[in-house]
């Protein structure tokens, strides 16, 4: 539609419309906010969605420094997959209310968003050693479990009592000692 050539139908048309930007935080157009950039979703949602995640990714990352705690190298790390966990779980939550699909039958473009930011997601965690694959190319045993063959094969009998504890095989000390002589 083009604005008339008349100058006052004109200056009122133009009045109509709003000037400036929306203001820091207002999230009223925002759908799904799959492509949204994260800088500018609202900072409550943000903080509220991303500090329990966070937590709990911090907790269970399998790599821990000397005191217990995650390692500051990973903390970076933990805040991005904190983030992209959050914005996953956002979107998952927008398409189960509406739909996959469009009233029209074609798939949202947000899935497609939702499938970046799971690649994303998931690189980030492999990178935590936190999948499968990437805690075996680290060597971490989450188990920490002894082997049987290896306590069974400890020559110090203290400390083999202790291996076989831990290996699950209870001892009581009332068996007889075996050696090797």
């Amino acid at each position: 539609m083009a604005l008339s050539k008349d100058p006052e139908k004109r200056a009122r048309s133009l009045a109509n419309l709003r000037k400036g930007k929306a203001k820091p935080g207002n999230s009223r157009a925002m759908t799904h906010g799959g492509g949204a950039d994260a800088s500018k979703l609202p900072a409550a949602t943000k903080a509220a969605a991303r500090a329990d995640i966070e937590a709990e990714l911090a907790a269970s990352a399998p790599v821990r420094a000397a005191d217990g705690s995650l390692p500051v190298a990973d903390r970076a790390i933990v805040e991005l997959a904190a983030s992209a966990l959050a914005r996953h779980r956002h979107v998952e939550a927008w398409l189960d209310a509406e739909g996959f699909f469009t009233p029209k039958g074609n798939l949202r473009p947000v899935v497609v968003q939702l499938g970046k930011i799971d690649r994303a997601l998931t690189e980030l965690l492999d990178r935590l050693g936190m999948t499968p694959r990437s805690r075996a190319t680290l060597g971490v045993d989450l188990a920490r479990t002894v082997s049987l063959a290896d306590a069974m094969s400890e020559p110090d009998p203290e400390k083999r009592k202790t291996m076989l504890a831990d290996a699950g095989l209870a001892v009581d000390g009332t068996a007889e000692e075996v050696t090797d002589e």
